[in-house]
């Protein structure tokens, strides 16, 4: 029975490894120019000064790598925030970094606040044996990601197992980004 505990426990933590990638929990969508945009309109009774405020506050209480403030007038505020998504390392290859970058536009639209995420790359650098820097359209990678799927779902050996880690590569780095997202606009929504 012992043996029979620890054969079923040891398939229940290896499913992760055999199923063959991380699930797709990220939402992101390409609108018709290419761009990947995010929206959210959130039903307030405050003025617009006091919703202004408040948004403020939340976004001075979130970490960022970087946060520049492009405009903050009494219309909407429009943000360039830098946010790290993962820091990953490996003793045999060295650190991989990435970082969510995008434009946070909040505007008051018929007593709500609209607020939209544009403008979204991912930021990634390697420091190992050697340093390499790279930005992604978040739209590229979601076209990247269908790409990869069609090469699994037509492809054939080698080929369709490459599609797979593309595939797993980018669901964990736009798992990263939505997550961190959610995070700016929950912050925001609860803020109000």
């Amino acid at each position: 029975m012992k043996n029979l505990f620890i054969f079923a426990l040891a398939v229940l933590l290896a499913a992760p490894v055999f199923a063959g990638s991380a699930p797709k929990n990220w939402n992101f969508e390409a609108n018709e120019e290419g761009d990947c945009v995010v929206l959210k309109s959130i039903k307030t009774a405050k003025e617009a000064a006091d919703a202004f405020k408040a948004v403020r506050s939340a976004i001075n209480k979130q970490t960022f790598e970087k946060k520049d403030v492009i405009s903050n007038n009494e219309e909407g505020m429009l943000y360039s925030l830098k946010r790290n998504t993962q820091n990953r390392y490996n003793p045999f290859a060295g650190n991989f970094r990435e970082s969510l970058v995008f434009k946070l536009e909040v505007k008051m639209v018929d007593g709500a606040v609209q607020i939209k995420a544009y403008d979204m790359m991912i930021e990634s650098a390697y420091l190992g044996y050697g340093q390499r820097e790279e930005t992604f359209n978040i739209a590229n990678k979601i076209e990247e990601y269908n790409e990869a799927m069609d090469k699994v779902n037509n492809g054939k050996g080698k080929e369709k197992k490459d599609a797979k880690d593309v595939i797993e590569d980018i669901n964990e780095s736009l798992n990263m980004c939505q997550e961190e997202l959610d995070k700016v606009l929950n912050a925001i929504e609860k803020a109000l």
